[in-house]
């Protein structure tokens, strides 16, 4: 482990959920996964983003991160890729 170390690429699939565009055509959603566990995404702004709808089944390659909004701290997964 250590700073210099390149951060580690998650591929996961599920069903997406809660899809909204935010500012600059940036993109948040959740990834319902098997267990029913829901995952917070977050996906740069992509061409690839407009043909994304909910209840579409993908998987994600990316990154989890630490998002704090509003006082609150939580994991959300920084969105690289989408395979559909």
């Amino acid at each position: 482990t250590g700073q210099a170390n390149p951060k580690p690429i998650i591929q996961t699939s599920g069903t997406l959920k809660s899809l909204k565009f935010v500012k600059g055509d940036h993109l948040k959603f959740d990834l319902l996964l098997p267990n029913n566990t829901l995952l917070p995404c977050f996906k740069i702004a992509h061409d690839e983003n407009k043909s994304l709808t909910n209840n579409q089944k993908i998987t994600i390659q990316g990154d989890l991160r630490k998002n704090t909004w509003k006082g609150t701290t939580k994991a959300e997964m920084f969105v690289n890729k989408v395979i559909l």
